[in-house]
C-alpha cells in the first residue's frame, strides 16, 4: 500500500513529467498490472512524460516505449524498446553437445547463452555490423559434427542487451 500511496501522491497536481523509482517494487500481481496500465495511460492517453528507473528489466520491457540502459553511471544503450529488441537476430538452438555449440559460436564471433534446458541462444554482439544468417549458423553447427534437435528464432530481451553492454564495457580498459 505504501507504493500505491507514493504513486498517488506523485500524481497530485497533475505533473506533466512524472519520475518513478522502482514503481512495481513490492506490489502484488494485480498491483503490478494496475500500475503498468496507469503508466501506459499517463503516457499515451494523457501525453505525460513518465520516467521509470528500475532494475527489473522484464517489467521495463513490458511498459516502456523508449529505454536508456545505464552501466556504471554511463548511458550505454538508448532507443525505442521495439527497435532495440529487433536490432539483432538471435536463434535458439538445441544441439547434442552445448559445449561444442558454444565453441562454434565463439568461432563465428557470436554470443552464446546456455538456457536451463541446455539449449543455446546464439546472437551477434549488439555492436556487430554482421547480420546473423540462419543458414550459415546451421551449416557451421552441422559441419562441426553437431546434431541439431531444434532451431528457431529467439526473442531478444532487455536483459540480453544489458549483458551485451556489460561484456562490451569489460573489454574497454578503464
Amino acid at each position: 500500500m505504501k507504493q500505491r500511496l507514493a504513486i498517488a501522491r506523485a500524481l497530485l497536481g497533475s505533473p506533466t513529467v512524472l519520475v518513478l523509482d522502482e514503481p512495481l517494487n513490492g506490489l502484488d500481481p494485480q498491483g503490478i498490472f494496475d500500475i503498468r496500465n496507469l503508466i501506459r495511460r499517463l503516457a499515451h492517453q494523457e501525453g505525460r512524460a513518465v520516467v521509470v528507473s528500475s532494475h527489473l528489466l522484464t517489467e521495463v520491457e513490458q511498459t516502456a516505449d523508449h529505454v536508456g540502459l545505464l552501466l556504471k553511471g554511463r548511458l550505454v544503450l538508448q532507443g525505442s524498446t521495439e527497435t532495440l529488441l529487433r536490432q539483432q537476430a538471435a536463434y535458439r538452438v538445441l544441439v547434442d553437445d552445448p559445449s561444442a555449440g558454444k565453441r562454434v559460436a565463439a568461432n563465428l564471433k557470436l554470443i552464446a547463452s546456455e538456457m536451463d534446458d541446455h539449449s543455446l541462444i546464439l546472437r551477434a554482439d549488439t555492436n556487430s555490423t554482421e547480420d546473423l544468417k540462419a543458414g550459415e549458423l546451421a551449416r557451421a553447427l552441422v559441419v562441426a559434427g553437431l546434431e541439431i534437435h531444434e532451431f528457431a528464432p529467439a526473442r531478444m530481451s532487455l536483459e540480453h542487451l544489458y549483458q551485451d553492454a556489460v561484456r562490451q564495457q569489460e573489454r574497454i580498459p578503464a
